[in-house]
């Protein structure tokens, strides 16, 4: 679980995207990289539920939530806030 209260206390932050003219010479990445800080702050968000949002892909109101085809998040994927920067490695 990242941070009991993380998911009230800091927003969400999505990374920023490459200018497409830009993007379009090169096969790196298109979002710009965050900080380690904000990645972190991001990763205390997961609330670690048992039914989370994030591993749904439905319509709300007419916009997308969660993933749209279903997949699972692997806990791999997104770095913990445990000690020392440990990284989970285990599926959810």
């Amino acid at each position: 679980m990242g941070k009991p209260t993380g998911f009230v206390e800091y927003m969400r932050e999505l990374p920023v995207d490459r200018v497409p003219l830009e993007r379009v010479r090169d096969w790196r990445e298109f979002h710009h990289h965050m900080d380690e800080k904000r990645l972190r702050n991001q990763a205390a968000r997961c609330m670690d539920c048992g039914v989370p949002f994030c591993h749904t892909g439905e319509l709300v109101s007419g916009m997308a939530s969660g993933c749209p085809i279903h997949n699972l998040i692997r806990s791999g994927t997104i770095s913990s806030t445990g000690a020392c920067g440990a990284k989970r490695s285990s599926d959810c």
